[in-house]
C-alpha cells in the first residue's frame, strides 16, 4: 500500500467529518484489532464514520479507521477501492456529489453537507417556536410536519410523539386537524412501521377523533378510523 493512498484516505476522512458531521453512529470507536492482540490502543479511530468512494458503478464504504487497519494491522483493500480513493474528488466539492450520483447509476446521493443540514433543523426550531405561541394554527402544523419529513432524508428521527406535539391541538379545534393528525400518523406508520399507542392519546383528543367521523369523507373516516382500533388494540399498550 503506497503512501499516497493513504494519505489521501487520510484526507478524505478529514474531509468527510468537515462536511458530513451529522452522518456518524453513536460513540466512538476503538481498534478492536488492537485490543484482541493485547496491543496498547491507539485511542479513537473513528470508525464510527464512514467515509462513501464513489467508483465504477459501484460505491464503496469505508469505516474512518480504515487507515488503522492498514497501518498497524497490514490490512490491504482491494485494488478497485484503492483505484477509486486516488480518483475521489473532494468530499465537499459538486464533483464528488455528481461522482456519488454517476456511480449509483444516477440516482441522486440523500447526502446533506453540514450547513444545508443546519439549516433544516434551524427552520424547524423556528417553525416550532412559532406552532408554541399558536399550536392550533394547521398550517404552521403542516409546516413543522413537513420540515421534520425534509430532515428525514438524512437521520429520521420522527415517532408517534412528533404528530401528537404538532398536530393535537389543531385536533381539538376542526375535524381538518383531527385529518391532518392521521394523515401524519398513517405516513409515519408507512416509512416506520410505528402505530399509533395509546399512551399518546388522552381522552380528550380520542373524543375529538370519535366526534369528527360523522364529518368526515370514506377516505378520510378510514384513517380516523385507523387510528382509533390501533389504540383501541391491546398491543398498543
Amino acid at each position: 500500500m503506497t503512501s499516497t493512498v493513504t494519505s489521501k484516505l487520510k484526507a478524505l476522512v478529514e474531509q468527510t467529518q468537515a462536511a458530513y458531521p451529522h452522518y456518524s453512529f453513536r460513540g466512538v470507536a476503538s481498534c478492536s484489532l488492537c485490543l484482541s492482540a493485547g496491543m496498547p490502543s491507539p485511542g479513537p479511530i473513528w470508525s464510527q464514520e464512514n467515509i462513501l468512494v464513489p467508483g465504477d458503478l459501484a460505491v464503496y464504504v469505508a469505516p474512518g479507521g480504515i487507515i488503522q487497519y492498514i497501518e498497524a494491522h497490514s490490512y490491504l483493500p482491494p485494488s478497485e477501492f484503492t483505484m477509486a480513493v486516488l480518483k475521489c474528488p473532494e468530499c465537499k466539492s459538486m464533483e464528488y456529489r455528481e461522482a456519488l450520483r454517476t456511480a449509483n447509476r444516477y440516482i441522486e446521493p440523500p447526502l446533506e453537507t453540514d450547513e444545508s443540514f443546519s439549516r433544516e433543523i434551524l427552520r424547524h426550531a423556528r417553525l416550532s417556536q412559532s406552532l408554541k405561541k399558536d399550536p392550533a394554527n394547521l398550517d404552521l402544523a403542516n409546516e413543522c410536519w413537513a420540515a421534520l419529513r425534509a430532515n428525514a432524508r438524512n437521520c429520521d428521527l420522527r415517532d408517534g410523539r412528533n404528530v401528537i406535539h404538532i398536530y393535537r391541538a389543531a385536533a381539538l379545534r376542526s375535524s381538518l386537524g383531527v385529518v391532518a393528525l392521521a394523515r401524519a400518523y398513517r405516513e409515519l406508520f408507512e416509512v416506520s412501521g410505528e402505530g399509533p399507542r395509546l399512551a399518546y392519546f388522552d381522552e380528550a383528543l380520542t373524543q375529538a377523533m370519535k366526534s369528527s367521523l360523522p364529518q368526515l369523507s370514506e377516505q378520510e373516516r378510514s384513517m380516523v378510523q385507523w387510528i382509533i382500533q390501533s389504540i383501541d388494540s391491546p398491543h398498543s399498550r
